[in-house]
């Protein structure tokens, strides 16, 4: 939980130089934000047993 939160505090402290380094992040970031969807996704799955 501490990753996304710190991936929320990079997005939500943007300055020039952090968009610079957003824009080389991004593929990367996206690819964590989907990874931490779909494992949330699973685990609530499996809370409620769909």
């Amino acid at each position: 939980m501490a990753e996304e939160l710190g991936l929320v505090q990079r997005i939500n402290n943007i300055d020039e130089q952090s968009k610079e380094e957003l824009a080389r992040d991004f593929p990367d970031l996206i690819k964590q934000l989907v990874h931490y969807l779909n494992t949330t996704q699973l685990k609530w799955m499996k809370v409620l047993k769909v």
